[in-house]
């Protein structure tokens, strides 16, 4: 096992206000639309292979049966959604309506979908939008709920359509929201989760008498990227991060900061806190790990939080003196039954390996001193255990090998 492996996992929380308006927008939903993307992929082949791709084309190979009607209308759609264009190269007058030999070629737009399997449909709807200024989540937006019926509403007020609604209760576009226009985000509704891309926001913005907030989890590991999820109404989502705030948490950086935010000295050589062997407690001599809760926890640019627990952190002696007491304490404490000489430097051996793997070599007691200084050593005239485990079978035939 890795020293690596041994790290503990970083677990940081806070909570942070959540903000909702009304708003008008022009967005494209990731949506589930298979028939579409196998229809873009047999387009895809048709046109590799050196065919014309029409409607009748369509019809003939993929809908086997239908009239060429529902060929016209499935590639409609596709041209309607800017996946598929005409081809009008050679023709003096581009069509209005296509024909049973109309052609096609696919853009750029349509070979991406074809290539993600993952197709956006465009929606033009009131939404009710709740967002955090959290640096945790550089995309905002935590939820998007569609009103249609307040979409009829916000219309009906007068007969100018989308451009021209009152804005008599209207606000500016909140500034953390501005960013986010035309960018592929994350979104959550009930316990399901999305992407979507919010082309643009329109004249009317109305600040919603929402007040709540959310709970962010943040947890580092040593094995894996950082995993941030936020909970909501009791349901719980990850967060895909954002790849700059991925190397900025970086764990072994994060993890030495916190560990000096605690007040403790951390050495990256060793992949432990560094201790004095006086400032330890029986258990972590035993153990080589504490645990540490650091309040308010700071992390660069991302503020701070609620706190921070780290669990089981591995600690190392700070010099070879605090090694060398480290060890005999070792050795004295778990001498439990008989050991000959030739066990005793088996028993001490073994023991060596917890120092030497933080670069210190550390000196074996003699058999000798150890019984002569545990010979002092007595309770009620009797001897201590360790002084009978030592020297008695230097007497008695009774001892064994370990």
């Amino acid at each position: 096992m890795s020293q690596s492996s041994r790290l503990p996992d970083i677990n940081l929380d806070r909570t942070s206000r959540l903000i909702q308006i009304e708003a008008m927008v022009e967005m494209r939903r990731q949506v589930d639309r298979e028939e579409l993307i196998v229809l873009l992929r047999f387009i895809k082949e048709t046109i590799d292979g050196g065919e014309k791709l029409t409607p009748q084309k369509v019809v003939d190979d993929w809908l086997v049966g239908f009239p060429v009607s529902s060929g016209k209308r499935l590639l409609r759609l596709l041209e309607d959604l800017g996946l598929i264009e005409r081809n009008s190269r050679g023709r003096k007058k581009a069509e209005i309506l296509p024909s049973p030999t109309t052609t096609y070629v696919l853009t750029e737009a349509g070979a991406e979908v074809e290539a993600t399997d993952t197709l956006f449909m465009p929606e033009r709807l009131a939404a009710v939008i709740q967002y955090v200024t959290d640096p945790l989540i550089p995309s905002r937006i935590i939820s998007v709920e569609i009103s249609r019926e307040k979409l009829k509403s916000f219309i009906s007020k007068n007969d100018r359509g989308w451009n021209e609604l009152d804005e008599y209760d209207s606000i500016s576009l909140p500034e953390e929201l501005k960013e986010i226009e035309g960018k592929q985000i994350t979104v959550y509704e009930g316990d399901r989760t999305g992407q979507v891309i919010i082309d643009s926001f329109g004249p009317r913005v109305i600040s919603s008498q929402h007040k709540s907030k959310i709970q962010l989890n943040l947890t580092l590991s040593p094995q894996h990227p950082p995993l941030l999820s936020i909970e909501t109404d009791s349901q719980t989502h990850e967060i895909v991060m954002d790849k700059n705030l991925i190397s900025q948490l970086e764990y072994k950086r994060v993890l030495a900061n916190l560990i000096r935010q605690a007040g403790k000295r951390w050495s990256e050589k060793k992949e432990a806190i560094s201790v004095r062997f006086g400032e330890t407690e029986y258990h972590e001599r035993k153990s080589f790990v504490t645990d540490l809760r650091i309040t308010n926890p700071e992390i660069e640019n991302l503020g701070s939080f609620k706190s921070c627990t780290l669990k089981r952190v591995p600690i190392a002696p700070r010099t070879l003196a605090d090694a060398q007491k480290w060890y005999e304490f070792r050795i004295a404490d778990e001498i439990d039954s008989y050991l000959t000489e030739i066990g005793y430097e088996r028993f001490a051996e073994a023991k060596k390996g917890d120092f030497t793997r933080f670069g210190f070599e550390p000196e074996t007691p003699l058999l000798q001193e150890i019984i002569a200084r545990y010979s002092s050593i007595q309770d009620n005239n009797a001897y201590h255990p360790i002084y009978w485990f030592l020297n008695a079978p230097r007497d008695l035939t009774l001892a064994r090998d370990v």
